[in-house]
């Protein structure tokens, strides 16, 4: 496999995930691909499948924009932003 195949491949796959949990709200995207063990960058959420599956229960009528910003070999960069979402639930 070449690098630009690698960076496709890594960039498809993201994608998924991203449309699959923010724009689907389909939590078996989680189980499908990701680990279990999955630490997420907001420091409120607790590590796990799980914990992201309980926030995505809260999130209702928010929306999401999402864009890759750069995608190289094995690293894809993602910026997203969620609106709407009310954390005190």
């Amino acid at each position: 496999m070449t690098t630009s195949d690698t960076t496709e491949a890594n960039r498809a796959l993201v994608l998924k995930a991203i449309t699959g949990v923010f724009v689907e709200r389909d939590p078996t995207v989680l189980d499908r691909l990701f680990s279990r063990r999955l630490s997420p960058a907001q420091p409120q959420i607790p590590d796990g499948t799980d914990a992201i599956k309980a926030v995505m229960s809260n999130w209702g009528r928010s929306s999401s924009k999402n864009s890759l910003r750069r995608c190289e070999g094995d690293l894809v960069m993602v910026h997203g932003r969620l609106h709407g979402w009310d954390r005190s639930r």
